[in-house]
């Protein structure tokens, strides 16, 4: 409960004023990250799958592909 309130007061001050580094750490606190870094694997899944069913040359969706992994491997 502290994290959450911590994060709302934070969310609550305008954006010039905010602890950016607290807020990320109370995110991290609350499991948000983990929770968030699954579903991105999880539609990565289901989306790598549907781009196999399209019937098209391998060749054509390897860009799809390349950005995906350019999109996954970023950091913020």
């Amino acid at each position: 409960e502290l994290g959450r309130n911590e994060l709302r007061d934070e969310l609550s001050k305008p954006a010039e004023q905010r602890d950016v580094s607290r807020m990320l750490s109370t995110i991290e606190e609350l499991g948000a990250r983990k929770e968030a870094e699954s579903l991105v694997r999880e539609h990565d899944t289901l989306a790598s799958s549907a781009l196999e069913a399209v019937s098209a040359e391998d060749g054509r969706k390897e860009a799809l592909r390349d950005l995906s992994t350019r999109l996954l491997d970023r950091v913020h």
